[in-house]
């Protein structure tokens, strides 16, 4: 809904930028928590809008879309052979790729339509299509893909974190890609208990599982005293859990994790050390 007088005007732009600031802020308890107080001190406390909405004003004047956009320049010609605007109630989060396969993908948002959502892009053309069934709530937190990034995904399927109704237990679904949702499992832990210090790393896929670590326990500040970093085996196509193994401390948390698949075994490279697995 447009705004019709200049204090309204302003109240819906501060509403939004403070929403802005919200989404792309790590979470105040982040590694290390002091620095992340004192950043979200001095870009939330109050006094500091009139600016950015002056600037949004002065964009609008000349024509200027609040919008995300993905721009495509012809290097042969220099000139710009397309562009894609952004969801008006959402902004675009990141840029999963896969191959010469490129996905947009849009989180949830507010107002009636709460849902984001993923497109399918055309990279030549600049055509998208919504993918079905692949719907992101507004507390959903895409798996090894940091906001505002391009990522290269390892397979076929974008993993997303989310809480179960009531927020006691944490969902991971698979979205495969360009065709949907495929399976969820409920991992067990609350929300609370997952560490967000980083983004999980992205899970490693083999021809038949899909593996992914995280890390989970008692909330310590800067610190991860009594917090267990597991191992998860999928079967890809099912989700069917295939096994589980609770890993070395010396490896550290799941965020600062990279996992690889070489033939049948899966390499864990952590802070202090590397594992071996063979494959489930």
């Amino acid at each position: 809904m447009s705004a019709t007088t200049l204090p309204e005007y302003l109240e819906q732009k501060r509403t939004w930028i403070d929403a802005e600031l919200e989404r792309r802020l790590p979470p105040a308890e982040a590694f290390p928590p002091k620095l992340h107080e004192a950043v979200r001190y001095a870009l939330l406390s109050g006094g500091k809008r009139l600016r950015p909405i002056l600037a949004i004003a002065a964009g609008a004047v000349f024509g200027a879309d609040e919008r995300d956009v993905v721009l495509a320049w012809d290097l042969t010609t220099g000139r710009r052979a397309w562009h894609v605007l952004g969801d008006e109630q959402r902004d675009l989060d990141s840029i999963a790729r896969r191959g010469d396969d490129t996905y947009l993908l849009f989180p949830g948002g507010v107002g009636p339509a709460r849902n984001g959502f993923v497109l399918e892009l055309d990279s030549k053309l600049g055509a998208t299509r919504r993918v079905q069934n692949a719907l992101l709530g507004t507390d959903d937190v895409l798996v090894g893909v940091p906001r505002h990034r391009v990522v290269e995904l390892g397979g076929p399927f974008l993993m997303v974190r989310s809480s179960a109704p009531g927020g006691e237990e944490t969902l991971l679904r698979a979205i495969h890609l360009p065709y949907g949702e495929r399976w969820v499992h409920r991992l067990g832990v609350a929300a609370a208990q997952l560490y967000n210090h980083g983004p999980m790393p992205l899970p490693e896929l083999s021809a038949s599982t899909l593996a992914l670590v995280y890390t989970a326990g008692p909330r310590t500040r800067g610190a991860n005293t009594g917090a267990t970093t597991t191992l998860l085996y999928f079967d890809r196509e099912s989700g069917l859990l295939r096994g589980q193994k609770n890993l070395d401390t010396r490896l550290g948390a799941a965020d600062g994790m990279q996992l690889t698949s070489l033939g049948n075994t899966l390499w864990i490279v952590g802070h202090e050390g590397m594992l071996v697995m063979q494959e489930q």
